[in-house]
């Protein structure tokens, strides 16, 4: 307006004239106020010569910044708006009308008239930034708990200023993403009234799904109709409460029900049709009907990984009370499918309220408590056919739309509840939420969360058309909004965004929005002591260090309270407690055992073969479970939401193993394809033949060297139940024997945990051997590291003429092993026995284990935990067994003496 009334022609009309963020912020602002000026001229309305605006009066790095808004000075140094030309206020010439500038809620302009607004400093030099002047403050963190943390101990801060007068309800915390940060805040806020830290707060705001489990569930289940029906949308519908209650699957059923899934083969799809709908082939491995097929028939009838019954391979690992729960799961699948198949198709708004109430009827709880939720659905259905009605609308309507009208309907009728309640207001960035407050906080002003992104749905024509004066636009709404907070701020901004990645700590750009207004400063303002900087990039980012606190990744980090860095505090006694247990210097994880575990209870009872067998092959493992009663599992179970395509090496080794079985067996090539195929762990398609193709190549020959040491005939198991001459008594059966001998044989790769499991068998074969049996024992599989196919590796072990001695050394060590780590790691132990004896030098044999030690710690969580960061000779490990050189010679000594190891 102010250039209207002083522009002699359209062409003096400069957009980069006065400050750029009303440039960039306030588009929305200006053609409000064009449609505005456009309908009072159109009705003859007649406009009141007044501004009613003030200009803002504080002197801090806000108040100057706003200040400069309101008089339309850009930053840098043409700091004065473009002077009007003489021509422009020529004697007799008419001056447009002007109109001013509308009353509103922040108490000043950023479109005032130059007559009533302070004339701008003549001065082309930027405003000095105070040492002390912190008004706009922006905070870098790790995560969003971080920056809930780091708010709170702001606030904190405010509030126990002696200095400072602010009160709770002096502030205001608006976020865009209130339903995200929401739990966050209230597990940071949330404090006893005693307690030193207590701030009262309150959250506005809140969508009505955070508080009503039923509607939530409807909302999910009505998004989930048009979806692919994966595996873990459907696994987070029957997690929600009000399903599960429903169906009575309680919370321990759920990790159950999840490793079915995936165990069974469920990717996605309901069945070979829903697939084709997604212009996918319609195929019915990998969907859920395969998947429950699988379930149910496993319950049934045993499929003994072979078996198949209408091309369905039964599960196998159901039995007993798992029945009831699989019922319930398919109930569950059953009832739900059958509801997306209606939701699929339009229907009328009338018909919507009866399908939308057999939903809730047949997928939600309605327990007294969640009645009210059932009844605010039915209640926005009705009003919605009512509309319907009213408006003589008929029509079958699409999903999408019903669930766009559903969600307003239900919102609309849910009142903002929070808002100026008391206490530091939390509060969604909306309209009518900027009104002036001492302290305005943003919080979680991340890249893509603001402003927010909208996606026109397929029915609405106004986004497929040019966009007119006044058309509603997210985005603009969402700048005006940022550019309203940050004028309605009288004495503090506080922005909060997480700008370093929690991964790898790279830095992490804010909101645009953030950045344009970092931009602003920097131009507009020269850091704390003034423009002494070498050059304008040093100056620029002066400003910028003296507006962002970064902040470490952890709470109680020192440097919160070292006081190295004065922006850096914290109120959490907690983390000062735990800064004060960090050492300066981060020391490697020490092992676990610092110490022997008494002797057991069963020191003299009889020790079971098996038992002897695991803790050879795994001496911390079976510490550890044993004595401890820790398991050390892997990562947690990952749902996968496609068929597979590129196997891993675990998926691999499944179907590899199976084909090998087959392969024993004699089943034909094509029915092990066939088997494979209905357990939902090949690629569909010719990528599965090819996968099959390659897995059975490395198979076959493995199969073949094993059934040519099956030649003979088998052996009947023998009972073990013997006593050592020291006393000890070893108990159990030694199965696996043929003709040729003792023989295990497996599709995985070989590594000394397996020659030393058969040799402790060998022992005890050789101790206990009836007159006829063959006292060789055979390990058959494939080579740790050889590439080729075909490969396969033999382990033979000869006749050892006198067992007891290394048995009784065996069990001594099986004993010590019981109360503290023993340093015997297979891999490393038979590297190390086996350089000792090639070359006799012990450093060798050394270096040889500590190569080894990598690969030993590799996959097996129970040896990483035991050792920490320790290797070969573990030097710093508590133990009461022999030391590692001595171990490993002890051990694998005689095993080596009798080993044979050649490729087949």
């Amino acid at each position: 307006r102010r250039s209207l009334d002083s522009a002699s022609s359209q062409e003096d009309l400069h957009l980069d004239d006065g400050h750029p963020l009303l440039a960039s912020l306030g588009a929305l602002g200006a053609e409000f106020q064009k449609v505005l000026s456009a309908e009072t001229e159109a009705l003859g309305v007649a406009e009141v010569e007044k501004d009613l605006h003030e200009a803002p009066r504080s002197t801090s790095m806000l108040g100057r910044l706003q200040h400069d808004v309101y008089a339309l000075r850009g930053p840098g140094p043409e700091r004065r708006p473009r002077a009007a030309p003489p021509s422009a206020r020529r004697a007799g010439s008419r001056s447009p009308r002007r109109k001013p500038a509308p009353e509103n809620q922040l108490g000043f302009s950023f479109c005032a008239d130059p007559s009533s607004s302070p004339e701008p400093s003549s001065s082309p030099e930027r405003h000095v930034i105070e040492t002390e002047d912190h008004s706009i403050e922006l905070h870098s963190c790790h995560s969003p708990m971080r920056e809930v943390e780091v708010l709170h101990d702001q606030i904190l801060a405010l509030l126990t200023d002696p200095d400072s007068s602010i009160l709770p309800r002096d502030i205001v915390v608006m976020m865009p993403d209130v339903d995200g940060y929401a739990p966050f805040v209230e597990a940071v806020f949330d404090r006893d009234r005693d307690d030193e830290r207590h701030v009262p707060y309150h959250v506005a705001d809140r969508s009505i799904r955070q508080d009503a489990p039923v509607i939530e569930g409807l909302q999910r289940i009505l998004a989930l109709a048009s979806g692919r029906m994966t595996a873990s949308d459907v696994i987070d519908i029957v997690a929600l409460d009000a399903v599960a209650g429903r169906f009575s699957i309680g919370p321990g059923d759920l990790e159950t029900l999840t490793s079915w899934v995936v165990d069974s083969g469920i990717r996605w799809g309901i069945d070979a049709e829903h697939r084709e709908k997604h212009g996918q082939p319609a195929l019915h491995a990998n969907t859920w009907r395969f998947g429950l097929d699988r379930l149910l028939l496993g319950y049934a009838m045993p499929g003994a990984s072979q078996e198949l019954y209408r091309d369905v391979l039964p599960f196998d690992h159901l039995e007993g009370r798992d029945a009831e729960l699989v019922g319930r799961l398919a109930e569950l699948c059953e009832r739900l499918f059958d509801q997306v198949a209606s939701l699929a198709r339009p229907h009328t708004l009338d018909e919507w309220r009866g399908i939308i109430g057999d939903v809730l009827d047949t997928m939600l709880d309605s327990g007294p408590e969640n009645a009210w939720q059932h009844q605010r659905v039915r209640q926005a259905l009705s009003e919605l056919g009512e509309a319907a009605r009213t408006a003589k609308f008929h029509d079958p309507v699409h999903l999408d739309v019903v669930r766009e009208l559903l969600d307003e309907q239900i919102d609309d009728s849910h009142p903002a509840r929070g808002f100026l309640a008391g206490g530091v207001t939390f509060c969604a960035m909306v309209p009518m939420r900027a009104i002036p407050f001492r302290v305005v906080c943003l919080l979680g002003m991340n890249d893509g969360a603001f402003p927010r992104s909208h996606r026109p749905i397929d029915f609405d024509l106004i986004s497929s058309r040019p966009s007119r004066l006044g058309d509603r636009s997210r985005r603009h709404d969402d700048r005006y909004l940022f550019l309203e907070t940050l004028l309605s701020a009288r004495e503090r901004l506080l922005v909060t965004y997480t700008g370093q990645s929690i991964r790898d700590n790279q830095a992490v750009p804010p909101s645009v929005l953030i950045t344009e207004l970092v931009d602003v400063v920097a131009d507009a303002f020269d850091p704390p002591g003034g423009a002494g900087a070498d050059s304008e990039e040093q100056r620029s980012a002066a400003v910028r260090s003296h507006l962002t606190v970064h902040h470490p990744l952890q709470g109680f980090s020192r440097s919160y309270f070292d006081g190295e860095r004065p922006r850096l505090f914290s109120y959490a006694r907690s983390y000062l407690d735990g800064a004060a247990s960090l050492k300066p210097v981060r020391q490697p994880s020490k092992p676990l055992f610092d110490g022997p575990l008494p002797p057991t209870d069963d020191q003299n009872s009889p020790v079971a073969l098996a038992d002897l067998t695991r803790f050879f092959e795994n001496p911390a493992a079976h510490l550890l479970n044993r004595r401890v009663g820790i398991y050390l599992r892997e990562e947690a179970l990952d749902i996968p939401d496609r068929e597979p395509i590129e196997l891993d090496k675990l998926a691999e080794y499944g179907i590899g193993a199976l084909i090998f079985e087959h392969r024993l067996e004699d089943i034909d090539p094509a029915v092990s394809l066939a088997v494979a195929r209905a357990g939902g762990a090949l690629p569909p398609g010719a990528l599965g033949d090819c996968t099959h193709s390659d897995l059975d190549a490395k198979s076959r020959r493995i199969a073949s060297v094993v059934r040519g040491y099956r030649e003979g005939g088998r052996r009947e198991n023998v009972l073990v139940n013997h006593t050592l001459p020291n006393g000890e008594r070893i108990t159990g059966e030694l199965g696996g024997l043929w003709a040729s001998g003792q023989l295990s044989y497996r599709y995985a790769r070989l590594h000394a945990k397996h020659q030393l499991g058969m040799w402790v068998r060998h022992l005890v074969l050789n101790w206990v051997a009836p007159a006829g049996y063959t006292s060789s024992s055979i390990v058959v599989g494939r080579p740790p590291t050889s590439k080729k196919n075909a490969a396969v590796r033999c382990h033979v072990f000869s006749p050892v003429e006198d067992p007891a001695p290394l048995l009784i050394e065996l069990m001594r060590i099986y004993r010590l092993g019981l109360r503290a780590p023993s340093l015997l790691v297979p891999d490393a132990s038979r590297a190390y026995a086996e350089r000792l004896r090639q070359r006799g030098d012990p450093d060798s044999a050394l270096q040889a284990s500590r190569g080894a030690w990598p690969d030993a710690i590799r996959f097996d969580n129970h040896v990483r935990r035991t050792f920490g960061a320790s290797q070969p000779p573990f030097a710093d490990v508590a133990t009461v067994g022999p030391s590692f050189a001595e171990l490993a010679t002890t051990v694998f000594d005689p095993l080596l003496e009798h080993e044979q190891v050649f490729d087949a």
